[in-house]
């Protein structure tokens, strides 16, 4: 194993047969490396070809038992995907020789081996090097040996299918020997055969710029999407290239996508990343709304259920936009009565701004809201501290209670005021004792 710095020789107590040309990718998901293929030579020039599947983890080898594998090979091609989470096989040769080449693709998740149909591949080969491409999410594949000969080719795999990239320049070689990688920004060739002489080559995959205004702005297989070059021709619904991974299509949350999910159609990414009705468009149901709340049949920016605001122009003092909580108009809504809200503006949460302006006014123990003082209240919240909200819907300070016939004005664990409970068990007292009064004289 190589560290960074050394190599050591590994003494596992279990371990594959002395094989050659197997290929190996390692899993990150999972922390192990997996081998596949193979072949194993006896003392006499015989050769056994390999389907087993084994995995590293650092310490041990272990043979994994998949229900089913590709056809026994050598000198695949093999890396892990990191967008779908599995191991891509390539390629290789049944025996060493141009008969036998494969051209099939095969995916390993750590539990079983899927053989994938694509519409498009490379001709069959063997000794092509495969590497995975951080930047563009991107299995790629280059080089190798085919039935015609040397290929110099370059294939990316998407998790489905591949395709060719058709690059201006890239290196001459038979891959019999070459090496390929990726060092977090450019894919990397070394060695090979190239015109008869070993050579190292970079290559890059890269855009050209950051911006772009046109395709040709970008590197080759990169596209000009959404103002920046794109791994992508395009991006689905609620996604774009310019966003959370720049040069890579990803969601949009709780925003406008103008290609396909645009506030001029009434329409707005969710909180989800899918297309929903925007803020400020009718509604019957709030699960259709980008901000999951229908309100006054419009969706509405948050769930507006204070006494006395609306969500909709027509409902609002102000008339500002749909989609925003704001006061109601004076006058009996559907639930509650709602009076006059004074037009200055508020100095703090319990004062208006005076008319010049300098200082505070008091709202007379009610809150002060958007348009200035409440007129009404619903609830406690609507008051300011030390005051409690009556029922007819003003801000009072609580009544003095005394301590008639031994009844304790105390800390209640109720939900209401403890002067609402010691006046209700008090009162509830003083009238039983008078009921039992009265009752004792009728009795004598």
């Amino acid at each position: 194993t190589w560290d960074g710095t050394t190599w050591t020789l590994r003494s596992p107590t279990v371990h594959p047969n002395p094989l050659l040309g197997s290929v190996a990718a390692h899993d990150s998901v999972r922390g192990k490396t997996v081998l596949f293929g193979g072949v194993e030579m006896d003392a006499m020039g015989g050769a056994s070809y390999s389907k087993e599947t084994w995995e590293w983890d650092g310490t041990n080898w272990a043979k994994a038992t998949p229900a089913t594998a590709p056809d026994a090979r050598i000198i695949g091609a093999m890396a892990f995907d990191e967008v779908h989470q599995n191991a891509v096989l390539f390629g290789g040769s049944r025996s060493v020789g141009f008969a036998d080449l494969l051209d099939d693709t095969w995916t390993y998740d750590g539990v079983a081996w899927t053989k994938m149909s694509p519409v498009h591949h490379p001709s069959a080969r063997y000794f092509s090097k495969m590497t995975y491409d951080a930047n563009r999410k991107k299995v790629v594949m280059f080089a190798g040996v085919t039935g015609a000969g040397a290929s110099n080719e370059l294939w990316q795999w998407d998790g489905a299918d591949w395709s060719l990239i058709d690059v201006e320049a890239r290196p001459v070689t038979s891959g019999n020997t070459v090496s390929f990688s990726f060092d977090g920004s450019t894919l990397m060739t070394f060695g090979g055969t190239i015109r008869l002489n070993n050579a190292s080559t970079t290559l890059l995959l890269v855009p050209k710029t950051d911006t772009c205004a046109v395709d040709a702005d970008c590197a080759n297989e990169t596209y000009c999407v959404d103002g920046v070059c794109c791994a992508s021709k395009s991006c689905n619904g609620c996604e774009t290239c310019n966003g959370l991974s720049p040069g890579i299509c990803s969601p949009i949350f709780n925003g406008e996508d103008v290609d396909s999910c645009s506030i001029n159609d009434g329409k707005s990414c969710g909180p989800k990343g899918a297309c929903q009705v925007a803020t400020g468009s009718t509604c019957s149901d709030g699960t259709a709304c980008a901000s999951g709340f229908c309100v006054d049949g419009v969706c509405c920016e948050s769930r507006c259920d204070s006494a006395c605001v609306a969500c909709s122009a027509a409902l609002k003092a102000d008339g500002s936009r749909d989609g925003l909580c704001g006061v109601t108009k004076p006058g009996v809504t559907a639930t509650e009565t709602c009076g006059t809200i004074a037009t200055p503006a508020c100095f703090d949460e319990t004062h208006r701004l005076s008319s010049d302006g300098t200082q505070g006014e008091s709202c007379g123990g009610f809150r002060c809201g958007a348009q200035g003082c409440l007129a009404g209240c619903a609830s406690v919240d609507d008051c300011e501290s030390g005051y409690v909200c009556d029922f007819g819907g003003r801000c009072v300070t609580p009544p003095s209670i005394e301590n008639p016939a031994g009844c304790s004005v105390g800390t209640s664990k109720s939900a209401l005021p403890a002067w609402i409970v010691s006046v209700f068990v008090c009162g509830f007292a003083t009238r039983r004792r008078r009921y039992r009064r009265v009752n004792r004289g009728r009795i004598r």
